[in-house]
């Protein structure tokens, strides 16, 4: 009856595999990724139950690592989207937990008589769907966000699970199979029941530090919103005084066109009126777009550059419907034109500009372009590399902004000009 025994190695194979791909993310689209992943792996999956066919279970097990999981380790690196401690975690978690279903069925089975392996593939054939339906349906997204949110740490969590997998191992297979030694079994079954404590407890502290990123990105977004309203406030206050100072001057000077039209002076008149004018004129405040936050992050960023004596060129149209929150939009430009303003302050007066646009039709597309001086370096995920403590968080907001998003920035930065470009 090894043909239950052979079926449920192949079964537990195939989704081990279904497994993993539901909770890494691939730096490829969807059909390329499948594609890849059926012409490696498949090839290696036959391999390897041929093994257990030719070898028996004892001797491949012994030789698992070698044959199976690290040819595997090793495309999907290739693959990943995050070649990190995220990568490893992800994969030595999904290898631990298929490993305890593997050992509790094969422990199972070992108690009953007959050892007709029945029990090991009923156990497997149940096990395994359930385990994909709750990570599919309840573990995918979150666990996705946790990789996206929180970015250290997992290299420690990668090795303790590592730690585990190999520990499991031994104790299951070394110096023979764990069921020819079943004195040996109490050890292997606590250290399955220590396994999703060990896990309950890193998934706990990845929690925590993700609740501590939201927070950090709420406290940003409320520092970019009131500094941008309180300088809208500045702005309002001043435009208004300007404003009572010159209806307390206009009266004397409507006077005063009056007497030149009558001694029939137009020129003078004429000069006094569009003097006027142009007081009215600097009185106003000026809008950049109909949003009232994003209007005032533009209104505050813009005018401080004006100050700075950088010369802006601004154009901004906004769609009616934003493809993303107007809080979070609020920071990519901040950020951007804060970044845009820093380097022009290393430039000679002459020099320093500021070109932006931004466009909402068929899609949010926004164009940033500055003067620099000196060099810049970009890393492999194509953000600027900076070396300055404190400085550097505000591309990395962006690159988060996308990821969560799905936008597209880029970077670049030629002769003297260093250009942003963000497309959702």
């Amino acid at each position: 009856m090894t043909i239950f025994r052979d079926l449920s190695i192949m079964w537990s194979l195939f989704h081990i595999l279904v497994l993993f791909i539901f909770l890494y993310e691939s730096r490829f689209d969807k059909r390329k990724t499948l594609m890849l992943t059926c012409i490696t792996m498949l090839p290696l999956i036959v391999v390897n139950v041929a093994g257990l066919i030719l070898l028996g279970t004892e001797a491949m097990g012994k030789i698992f690592p070698v044959t199976c999981t690290l040819p595997s380790l090793l495309f999907f690196f290739i693959v990943a989207k995050y070649r990190d401690g995220r990568f490893f975690f992800t994969f030595c978690l999904t290898d631990t937990i298929s490993l305890e279903v593997i050992v509790l069925s094969n422990i199972a089975d070992f108690f009953l008589p007959g050892r007709h392996f029945i029990v090991m593939f009923l156990i497997r054939l149940l096990a395994f769907p359930a385990l994909e339906f709750i990570t599919y349906r309840y573990l995918r997204k979150p666990y996705h966000k946790l990789q996206q949110s929180i970015r250290t740490g997992w290299g420690a969590f990668a090795l303790i699970s590592a730690l585990f997998y190999a520990l499991l191992w031994l104790m299951s297979n070394f110096p023979v199979i764990v069921t020819a030694r079943p004195e040996y079994i109490p050890a292997v079954l606590l250290m399955l029941a220590l396994m999703p404590l060990m896990y309950l407890n890193i998934f706990q502290v990845l929690y925590r530090q993700q609740q501590i990123f939201y927070l950090e990105s709420e406290q940003n977004l409320l520092r970019v919103q009131a500094a941008a309203i309180t300088q809208r406030m500045t702005q309002t206050t001043e435009s208004e005084e300007r404003l009572r100072i010159m209806r307390h001057d206009l009266r004397h000077q409507l006077r005063a066109i009056s007497a030149l039209i009558k001694e029939e002076q137009y020129d003078e008149a004429l000069r006094l009126s569009m003097n006027s004018d142009s007081h009215l004129e600097e009185s106003q405040i000026r809008h950049w777009c109909s949003h009232p936050i994003l209007d005032a992050v533009f209104s505050s960023y813009l005018q401080q550059a004006e100050k700075e004596g950088i010369r802006i060129h601004a154009d901004i149209t906004l769609p009616e419907k934003l493809p993303a929150e107007a809080a979070e939009l609020s920071t990519v430009f901040a950020n951007a034109l804060e970044n845009a303003i820093n380097a022009c302050r290393n430039m000679e007066p002459e020099q320093r500009f500021i070109n932006c646009k931004c466009i909402g039709s068929p899609t949010l597309m926004f164009k940033l372009e500055n003067s620099f001086c000196g060099r810049v370096d970009f890393n492999e995920a194509g953000l600027p590399v900076c070396t300055e403590k404190g400085h550097g968080l505000g591309t990395r907001s962006i690159a988060a902004f996308c990821e969560k998003y799905g936008a597209v920035y880029n970077y670049h930065a030629e002769n003297g000009v260093f250009s942003f470009y963000i497309a959702m």
